[in-house]
């Protein structure tokens, strides 16, 4: 069930987690058209509706010293994309949110899944 669009699901992080624990690749990815119990940093509900993306990437092997920095690149990362892509002034909210004309437009959750051999990261992404 990795790199696959799912129609709902609890959480795209948390199916992800228990598939990175189990040994799947780099770059695995799940998405979801709806999430059930979506969140966001330290816990907040994330309301996750259809028509938008939740999507969680599996990132392996990253050094522990670029950890608290995960969140932040991909942010990052995602804001210039876009804005390439569209034409689009989002701009990156410390730490992990996007934003556009003043509003919220998507977060950056991640979380460790450690191991002794191969730190790793799920990088979770809801626009």
């Amino acid at each position: 069930m990795i790199n696959t669009v799912l129609e709902r699901c609890s959480s795209t992080n948390d199916l992800l987690k228990g598939f990175a624990q189990q040994g799947c690749p780099h770059g695995a990815w799940i998405s979801a058209q709806i999430q059930e119990k979506g969140r966001g940093r330290w816990g907040r509900s994330w309301k996750s509706v259809k028509g938008n993306l939740y999507l969680s990437v599996l990132f392996r092997n990253v050094p522990s010293s670029c950890l608290t920095w995960v969140p932040l690149g991909i942010a990052s990362f995602l804001a210039n994309h876009l804005r390439s892509l569209f034409g689009l002034d989002i701009v990156v909210k410390w730490p992990n949110d996007l934003w556009l004309q003043g509003a919220k437009l998507g977060g950056i959750l991640c979380e460790s899944v450690f191991s002794a051999k191969d730190p790793s990261v799920i990088v979770g992404i809801g626009l």
